[in-house]
């Protein structure tokens, strides 16, 4: 049922979800046999009313009854809730007879030729509407029973008026008219909707005379208290005589005559929109192909475009992004322009029809724009934002760009052409006018010319995406749905944009140093352990390298400063020397001492030794640091660490429990309650003090007995720390190599910390085959400690690879590898991450820490680097095209080839007559010489001085010689006798060497010429040599 004027209207269930509504009859033109255009809007302000504007201007609202609404004596009620709320239960079934459409006002005093609603409440009427008509008038009207219309605009001249854009500031109240074009009169005029008019003299009268007859009758209109929002009040008129009443408004509409601003003379404006990022910018789409943006703040001439081949009949500001631009013509193109550089469209559409007669783009939904056509029953959808993804992709290049467009090429330059819409919604009317619903993402209404109105539902396809975690996640319109696929394991992690946004937002940069205080902050156990490692390396490396210098000349070979223990040991130019004073074998070596500073075991002292074990024992790891004094063989040392481990257990027993140990590994299941743990370092250190002197010799007593009671103590305790049982392990073995290598390869404790013991106690074969395994584990792990095996390298490049595939992060391994990439080595991958991360900080809007990104970016060889794209260039004063021809030849690309006065083709036109050969044919060094505009072909500006187009070559000195009385010979010869040079200096060729033809100009007055004339001017004179200019050039 659809109630239209108070009376119920039925129509049929329908299998799709939109509302098909007749509006009334009187709305349909039937003049000569054509029906006039409607237009269609929603209101900004209640999301449940729009209005259509035809011949009069009528309000409606729609709504939507509960799907099972409650029963009650009186009967069943339905109960309303807003259009937007879709998402909920209360989404209504397919049956129309649910849905109802109110026609809620109807104002005929205004004949509209456009429409546009305030966007922001003036003076508290939600239902504004500013209305263009065919006389030129602007009114301002609303839906209130006691004034229809508020306050009228009228130019000087009057025309049709073709586009109204109220401006978006709510503190700015201007409306900006585009009308029709007439000879010496703008055409874009904008007005003070707070401006104070004149009334009408009828009006004015009527005042006047019922404010005389006041003493005998009372003629005051008794308003509601919300009259100024009110729809259709009632209210009462009393008489004003005997059989006399007063039925003109309450104040005569304010007639306005002077704009605030005038732009655009003897141009026709057909559409407007203000620059939502510049409040005082206007964009205008003119009748001559003119895409202009006016700045209203002062007088210099607008930026222009040549937007289209015929009119721009519209111009839309997408409402995600303040740079994007969208044009429609009448050949059937839409364009996308970004204002920052207006130059040339980012994205051509093809829209398929002979006319595009509207595009708006999607309010809720970023990079969306719908279009319909002239006599079409389509409303066409189109991803602007979809196609740049795709078109950035390797592998959407296809897709996204026209294979037959010439200006889109394999390397991306070009707009991006589209021919193929993302969604087409077809109607069973030919469209007249639609609207985008301001709240919901996929509600539209259209409007068609014999007045159906559909409440249209454009569900696009659920995106799916699975995170690197294996979570399942997908969206609708704006909400985001996360789901859990590891068997209803709930994690409720952010996702990885987010992290990478809040780390970026605190600092989280290239410089190292800041890097591994922030590190501690995220939680994050691989990227506390990538910094810490990358600190360290540092460190090691600077001074090595202050050694190396120290002792001989510094190497002028690029050196990476982030090796890893692979890359160290494989480079090793000597073999380890072997210490035997002790019970164990100890290897020794430059390469050994490097690997074993980056496992955090270089200890050169005792006191290094005491400092390191020390720091352990301050953070509660009293196992780790008694099994590093084992591993230097310092027995001793270690029962004094356990000893003050139990102490301190015992300590913080009564109080509260002993903080964990910061180490992942101590924060297992191996960490268990304080008595247990007690327990086993004292259980430990009893054992250790029977160990036999670990100073004799490799020869001397050892204590089986206490090895097999070792072994069995270890193997009855299946939650033993793994760094007491590594101590065990170690204390048991024989000197044997297999045996420490099996401790190394079973033990649990850390990577660094396995590192050291076989960098300590391995020969170099089975010290690099248990690094080349452990280097492939790392890499097929993907954990960033592994970067202490790889380092900065290109397998390093393979272990972050993995990383990112495992946690989706490209922020972390882009900070890491912008130290040596392309410094050290070039990697495509990283220069993907690089690419990957530069976007992300673009779409963040972080473009203070996207500067410093590029600006820590460390220099490729010179031998690599590549002169910059030119990014100044000459333009046409006409069509503002450059002046650089597609055609034209680099000087890279001109074959070498002597330069000649004359044609060296030896036909006729050799000889004192024939002109000297152009640059582009002769000249090696010469740059092509423009005759004209390649795109509109007008003429190029004249010289200030010789009045000479500035494509014209300048006479040299032969000429000047030639000017003064001595001829020039055929063959190069004077007439005195001189021999004339062949060195192409009887004409300027124009080469790069060659300042004289150069454009010069005052960057104030925009006057200019020949470089050598100007300069010759201005030793003599001050002021432009352009008449009528006094600027001081």
């Amino acid at each position: 049922m659809v109630v239209v004027m108070g009376r119920p209207f039925y129509g049929t269930a329908s299998a799709v979800c939109w509302l098909r509504c007749l509006l009334v009859a009187d709305m349909i033109s039937g003049t000569s046999g054509q029906q006039r255009r409607k237009y269609i809007e929603w209101s900004p302000h209640n999301h449940n009313h729009f209005a259509v504007g035809a011949s009069d201007l009528r309000l409606y609202e729609i709504n939507f009854p509960h799907r099972h609404p409650p029963r009650t004596s009186m009967g069943r009620h339905a109960r309303k809730f807003s259009i937007e709320d879709v998402t909920k239960d209360e989404i209504p079934s397919a049956d129309s007879s649910q849905k109802t459409i109110s026609l809620v006002s109807v104002n005929a005093e205004v004949q509209l030729r456009c429409m546009s609603w305030a966007p922001h409440k003036y003076r508290g009427d939600h239902n504004l509407i500013a209305v263009g008509t065919h006389t030129g008038k602007t009114v301002l009207t609303s839906f209130s029973s006691v004034n229809r219309i508020s306050k009228e605009f009228v130019p000087r001249h009057a025309r049709a008026v073709n586009c109204l854009a109220w401006h978006p500031a709510a503190d700015v109240p201007q409306l900006a008219v585009g009308l029709d074009k007439i000879r010496g009169d703008f055409s874009i005029l904008v007005w003070d909707v707070n401006a104070q008019g004149e009334a009408s003299n009828t009006q004015t009268q009527q005042s006047s005379a019922s404010s005389s007859s006041s003493i005998k009758f009372s003629t005051s209109i008794h308003k509601p208290a919300s009259y100024s929002m009110s729809l259709d009040s009632p209210h009462t008129i009393h008489p004003t005589s005997d059989n006399s009443f007063n039925i003109s408004p309450l104040e005569a509409a304010e007639t306005v005559s002077t704009p605030v601003a005038e732009l655009a003379n003897s141009e026709t404006t057909l559409s407007l929109a203000w620059l939502p990022g510049s409040p005082s910018c206007l964009a205008a789409g003119m009748g001559v192909k003119w895409l202009r943006i006016y700045d209203l703040r002062g007088a210099e001439a607008p930026r222009s475009v040549v937007a289209h081949n015929k009119a721009v009949n519209g111009v839309v500001f997408d409402f995600s992004d303040t740079h994007r631009l969208a044009t429609f013509s009448e050949d059937g193109v839409v364009k996308v322009w970004d204002i920052r550089k207006l130059v040339e469209s980012t994205h051509v559409i093809n829209t398929g029809s002979k006319a595009v007669q509207q595009i708006e783009w999607c309010p809720t939904r970023a990079g969306v724009l719908a279009t319909t056509a002239k006599d079409s029953n389509q409303v066409k959808l189109w991803n602007v934002k979809e196609a740049i993804v795709e078109a950035r992709s390797p592998r959407g290049e296809g897709s996204t760009r026209s294979k037959d467009s010439s200006s889109s090429t394999d390397t991306g330059s070009g707009p991006i052409t589209l021919t193929k819409p993302s969604k087409v919604h077809h109607s069973s009317d030919s469209i007249s006018s639609f609207s985008w619903h301001p709240a919901n993402e996929c509600r539209m209404l259209t409007v068609s010319y014999a007045g159906v109105v559909e409440v249209v539902s454009l569900n696009e396809s659920v995106p799916i995406s699975w995170s690197a975690e294996g979570d399942l996640a997908f969206a609708y319109g704006t909400h985001v749905l996360h789901g859990f696929a590891s068997g209803g394991n709930s994690r409720d992690l952010p996702d990885i944009s987010t992290v990478m946004q809040d780390r970026a937002e605190l600092g989280y940069s290239s410089v190292i140093e800041e890097n591994v205080s922030l590190s501690e902050q995220f939680q994050d156990e691989d990227v506390r352990a990538a910094w810490s490692w990358v600190s360290s390396i540092q460190s090691i490396v600077k001074r090595k390298q202050q050694v190396a210098a120290a002792a001989a000349a510094p190497s002028s070979e690029v050196q990476n400063d982030f090796p890893g223990i692979h890359s160290i040991m494989q480079e090793a130019g000597q073999a380890s020397e072997v210490d035997r004073s002790g019970m164990v074998l100890v290897f020794r070596s430059p390469a050994r001492n490097m690997c074993l500073q980056i496992c955090g075991w270089g200890l050169p002292s005792k006191q290094s030794l005491e400092g390191i074990i020390a720091k352990w024992e301050m953070q509660g790891e009293f196992e780790r640091a008694a099994a590093l004094a084992v591993f230097h063989l310092d027995i001793r040392r270690a029962i004094s660490s356990l000893n003050r481990g139990c102490a301190a257990l015992l300590d913080s027993s009564a109080s509260s429990p002993t903080p964990q140990p910061s180490s992942s590994l101590s924060s297992s299941s191996h960490s268990s309650s304080n008595k247990t743990r007690e327990f086993q370092l004292r259980l430990t250190a009893m054992a250790l003090a029977g160990h036999p002197d670990m100073t004799s010799s490799v020869s001397g007593g050892s204590n089986h007995l206490w090895k097999d009671t070792c072994k069995v103590l270890a193997r009855q305790q299946p939650d033993l720390h793994p760094y007491i049982r590594a101590c065990f392990d170690f204390l048991c073995s024989s000197s044997d190599i297999r045996d420490l290598a099996q401790i190394a390869e079973s033990s649990s404790i850390p990577l660094s910390d396995k590192l050291g013991f076989v960098a300590r106690f391995l020969p170099d074969q089975e010290f690099f085959a248990f690094v080349e395994r452990s280097t492939l584990h790392a890499i097929d792990s993907g954990r960033l400690a592994g970067l202490a095996l790889t380092g900065l390298t290109p397998r390093g490049v393979d272990l972050l690879q993995r990383y990112v595939d495992r946690t989706g992060d490209v922020q972390t391994p882009s900070l890491l590898m912008l130290h040596v990439v392309p410094r050290v080595f070039k990697s495509d991958q990283v220069t993907r991450w690089m690419h990957m991360y530069r976007d992300l900080l673009d779409r963040f809007k972080l473009w203070h820490e996207r500067a410093l990104l590029d600006v820590r970016r460390p220099p490729a060889p010179a031998a690599a680097e590549l002169p910059p794209p030119a990014q100044v260039f000459a333009r046409c004063n006409f069509c503002n095209h450059s002046l650089l021809s597609v055609g034209m030849i680099a000087p890279s690309k001109v074959p070498s080839r002597p330069v000649s006065r004359f044609s060296s083709s030896g036909a006729a036109g050799a000889g004192p007559g024939a002109m000297p050969t152009t640059p582009s044919s002769s000249s090696s060094g010469a740059k092509a010489k423009v005759a004209s505009c390649p795109a509109c072909k007008k003429p190029l500006p004249r010289c200030s001085l010789c009045l000479l187009p500035l494509n014209c070559m300048l006479p040299g000195q032969d000429a000047q010689r030639h000017a003064r009385g001595g001829a020039a010979t055929p063959d190069g010869g004077g007439s005195d006798g001189s021999s004339s040079r062949d060195d192409g200096s009887y004409w300027s060729v124009g080469t790069n060497n060659n300042f004289d033809d150069w454009f010069t100009w005052c960057q104030t007055c925009r006057h200019g010429g020949h470089a050598k004339h100007l300069m010759d001017w201005f030793v003599t004179h001050t002021e432009c040599p352009v008449t009528d200019c006094s600027c001081n050039c």
